[in-house]
């Protein structure tokens, strides 16, 4: 049940949006709308502002866009109804009253314009877009770079010039085309999966989607330029081009591309809700009789994939596998254990920001979120209810416990499942985690020692706890300790890829030698996460143009550019290199797009706020008052002035911008510091910040 990619024209497809429904004539005028008349009700958590809004709804008809998701769902929705007629043929006649509904023009509408409600009172950008939506030139070019049709793509245009094909790319990245059509890609297979959830309950199709549905077979970068976007602007003069590009690349196109890119996920969640319940209730479920011993076997092959295999791909199907078995032996405490355990992947990412830090903080800034665990915590307790002696049952409930940091009941429920099991899986290593939080790092690092030093029980055993082991090391000020551990780890095991990848990617940020970096990469396999790899690789490149003699160095960037799959990977990499300041230069100059990678470079500087790296990069910014699309379209001191950093803010002053131009909110920045420097309620630090801020400010406009 693994995601099969699309092909190219499948893609294409799914993007289309009906182009022969597109009117590039306009339909109303933004002058004559009629404040709240004909708006879609979207129910904003904020009292809309009418009028801007419904500006905002006549520039998206003008659009197209309104017509273009008509077309769209249209073609979803015959997808879906295949799909249902495939399982029951009368079972599109039966959801129908509830498609008709949920298709209805009204409904579809809402998902085309609700997500831009929230520019309802930024007149700057919807002053922009109603001037660039009255160019009909422009219109044009905006539907053939998203009406992308279904015909078969046309090979490679031959002999298009470099300048030409550099607009091109542009305008791929302006309108962030790729990402727009995996969304567009994406919410399709969503809804496939929602059809089959409702056909089969056992189906994982949602999680295998949430997992492993990246990529889903969008094409990478150059092909859609060479592909597509070189034969639908043919007809596009660069003059034009260059005129779209003014929109599209300004801080009020990128806002416009990103939400029309972001729309269905920002309003299609209680659609989908919707969708869901219609088709639960219009599919006859099938009887399913009890039959254990099938059971058991699904049960085997399940615990197999998931204990043994382990990887990311192999869940979803684990998953299935068990939700049958629950539908033949619905009395099993294993399945529901294992259902949990499972259930645990689903959890929202702990992305705490701070190193070390192993579990979500629960404050009251960060209320705690009971209804996350209730899958997991229903189908352990129902365990237990079955088996109250079931080890695992109360070992997981405790890890439930734990990552809602009710510790005492953990320990406890860690304490009974020892007492039930003292031998069971992963019991060490929850243990481990508690000992670490409660700041016993002896004790954790003694655990996961000992883990490490015995047979792997489980798949992934000793990857996760080579991770915690490097975190015990560090609070204690010893890791260093842990590229030995982690060299005697791979000598037992040299196959641990995934390790091996994270490893190497731990020495490229702070000081492994390119030999060493080399040693750990090699072996992994190319068909092992092949876009990881190629990452590190593209990165130990960089390493090595900086340890190049000058003369040498733009050989060996260029060198990353060509094992790249697109030149932002190589910048996005430059960034993060900690030979950044040795290579900026080339890595510009190399660059397709070298005021793109100046600007990216720009932005990576002041948010590490690096002065240093600022100063490099300045020289190679070609205009430091445009707009910058790596920091969401505001210019480099109106980001600055943003940060509240006088350090920054003093570097970009350097350039000698105009600090007379407004910022995204319509202030000059002396009138946004000013602000913040009175602000009553704003902590001293702050308000020093801005003052001095504003110091920096009069010393420059003064010295002018």
């Amino acid at each position: 049940m693994r995601i099969r990619p699309f092909s190219l024209a499948m893609v294409i497809f799914l993007a289309t949006g009906c182009s022969e429904a597109y009117n590039p004539q306009p339909q109303l005028s933004s002058a004559g709308a009629s404040p709240g008349a004909g708006l879609p009700d979207c129910a904003p958590s904020h009292s809309p502002y009418l009028e801007g809004f419904s500006i905002i709804v006549d520039i998206l008809r003008r659009n197209g866009e309104v017509e273009r998701s008509q077309g769209y769902f249209q073609r979803v929705r015959a997808r879906l109804e295949a799909q249902l007629a495939d399982a029951d043929p009368a079972g599109p006649a039966r959801a129908k009253p509830a498609l008709d509904a949920l298709f209805s023009a009204g409904e579809i509408e809402k998902l085309a314009v609700c997500a831009f409600i929230q520019f309802d009172r930024a007149q700057p950008e919807y002053e922009a877009w109603d001037a660039w939506s009255l160019d009909a030139r422009m219109r044009e070019i905006h539907a053939a770079i998203v009406d992308i049709g279904s015909d078969d793509i046309p090979q490679r245009a031959s002999s298009v010039p470099d300048a030409r094909r550099a607009q091109l790319l542009r305008v791929s990245r302006a309108t962030d085309l790729r990402v727009y059509l995996h969304a567009l890609t994406a919410v399709e297979w969503q809804i496939v999966a929602i059809a089959e959830a409702a056909l089969d309950p056992s189906s994982s199709l949602g999680q295998d989607l949430a997992m492993n549905g990246d990529d889903l077979g969008v094409p990478p970068e150059q092909v859609i330029v060479d592909h597509y976007l070189a034969k639908a602007l043919d007809d596009v003069s660069d003059a034009d081009l260059q005129r779209f590009l003014a929109f599209a690349e300004s801080r009020e196109g990128q806002a416009y591309y990103q939400t029309l890119r972001d729309r269905y996920f920002r309003s299609a969640g209680p659609w989908g809700q919707r969708l869901s319940a219609a088709l639960k209730s219009s599919v006859q479920p099938k009887a399913v009789e009890r039959d254990p011993a099938e059971a058991a076997k699904l049960l085997a092959e399940a615990r197999r994939l998931y204990d043994q295999v382990g990887t990311r791909v192999v869940v979803p199907e684990a998953r299935t596998l068990l939700l049958r078995a629950e539908q033949l032996d619905p009395d099993n405490a294993d399945i529901q254990v294992l259902l949990a355990r499972i259930a645990f992947r689903s959890l929202p990412r702990i992305d705490t920001g701070v190193e070390g830090q192993i579990r979500a903080v629960i404050d009251r800034m960060h209320p705690a979120r009971p209804q996350d665990y209730a899958e997991i915590e229903g189908r352990l307790r129902r365990a237990i209810e079955l088996d109250p002696k079931h080890a695992e049952a109360h070992l997981y409930l405790g890890r439930s416990q734990f990552l809602q940091s009710k510790d005492d009941e953990a320990t406890r429920l860690y304490a009974l499942s020892r007492k039930l099991d003292p031998k069971g899986p992963t019991l060490a290593y929850f243990e481990a985690d508690l000992a670490y939080v409660r700041g016993d790092y002896a004790k954790a690092e003694r655990i996961h020692r000992q883990i490490l030093a015995a047979p792997e029980v489980r798949a992934y055993d000793h990857y996760y706890s080579l991770g915690r082991l490097r975190h015990v090391l560090a609070k204690q000020g010893r890791e260093r300790e842990f590229r030995e551990v982690a060299n005697a780890q791979l000598k037992r095991h040299p196959d641990m890829w995934d390790f091996r990848l994270d490893q190497a990617r731990r020495l490229i940020q702070t000081d492994g030698t390119v030999a060493e970096i080399e040693a750990m990469i090699a072996p992994v396999p190319e068909r092992w996460l092949p876009d990881a790899k190629r990452d590190l690789e593209v990165r130990l490149q960089l390493l090595r143009a900086g340890a190049a003699a000058p003369a040498q160095r733009a050989r060996e960037v260029q060198r990353a550019y060509d094992m790249a799959e697109s030149s932002p990977e190589v910048v996005d990499a430059a960034c993060y290199s900690r030979v950044r300041q040795q290579i900026a230069a080339e890595v510009v100059a190399a660059s397709d797009q070298p005021s793109a990678a100046a600007d990216n470079l720009l932005a990576c500087g002041m948010w590490g706020r690096d002065r240093a790296f600022i100063e490099r990069v300045l020289p190679m910014v070609k205009d430091i008052d445009q707009p910058n699309a790596a920091m969401q379209g505001g210019r480099p001191l109106c980001s600055a002035a943003v940060l509240m950093d006088p350090v920054v803010f003093e570097t970009i002053l350097k350039a000698k911008p105009d600090t007379s131009l407004r910022c995204g909110d319509g202030k000059t920045v002396r009138e946004f510091l000013a602000e913040r420097a009175t602000r009553p309620d704003a902590e001293p630090a702050f308000k020093k910040a801005a003052k001095d801020m504003l110091a920096l400010l009069d010393r420059h406009d003064g010295g002018r």
